[in-house]
């Protein structure tokens, strides 16, 4: 039998023990990362709006303004795919009633789980494009892609949905995850230096 085979099943990853590992990571790289801590933008945040998901198990969240989010909180932004279902957005229309409050039972799978995750990871606010750009404004959508690279480095973690087709695939499903499939891949990196965009258009 091979050995993959033999090997027990891997625990859980939604488990208790899992999240405290990934929160050492984060805790680790926002104290010991001088490279990352330069990454990490100054000044006013970019994003014009977040979500507040609370501290515990609220049912219920809502959208906040930039202004009303503490200078020194931590945000974690989510990377989906929108896929061809429909998903809740943020319009004109619904802007109001977001603003008072946005049922976790109204938003797909994958915004839950997101939310989930960063909750326990200790984390209040979470950055999703879709409930935070006005989507059927132009201004808005202009104003906020112009910066969302700097809304995407200034969160203390990336949570990317890379297996879901859609925001209703969720983020939380059981992948199989065996050491004995994991080698070490190596890379080389030529030192270079710094290139411009003159450089990489010339190799």
């Amino acid at each position: 039998m091979p050995l993959a085979q033999e090997l027990p099943p891997p625990s859980g990853h939604t488990s208790g023990p899992s999240f405290s590992l990934v929160s050492t990571w984060i805790k680790d790289c926002q104290t010991s990362h001088e490279e990352c801590a330069q990454l990490v933008p100054v000044g006013p945040r970019k994003f014009r709006r977040i979500l507040d998901i609370g501290q515990g198990d609220t049912e219920t969240i809502r959208l906040a303004k930039a202004e009303e989010v503490p200078i020194e909180a931590d945000y974690m932004t989510l990377s989906h795919c929108w896929g061809n279902t429909e998903i809740l957005k943020l319009t004109a229309d619904n802007y109001e009633s977001m603003r008072r409050e946005i049922a976790l039972n109204g938003l797909p799978k994958t915004f839950k789980d997101a939310i989930d995750i960063a909750r326990n990871l200790g984390c209040r606010f979470v950055w999703i494009d879709s409930l935070c750009i006005l989507q059927n404004s132009v201004e808005d959508w202009r104003s906020q892609a112009a910066v969302m690279g700097e809304i995407y480095q200034g969160s203390v973690c990336n949570l990317a949905a890379t297996a879901a087709r859609d925001g209703h695939d969720g983020m939380l499903m059981h992948v199989q995850r065996n050491p004995a499939y994991i080698e070490r891949l190596h890379v080389h990196v030529p030192d270079i230096g710094q290139l411009s965009f003159e450089d990489i258009g010339r190799r």
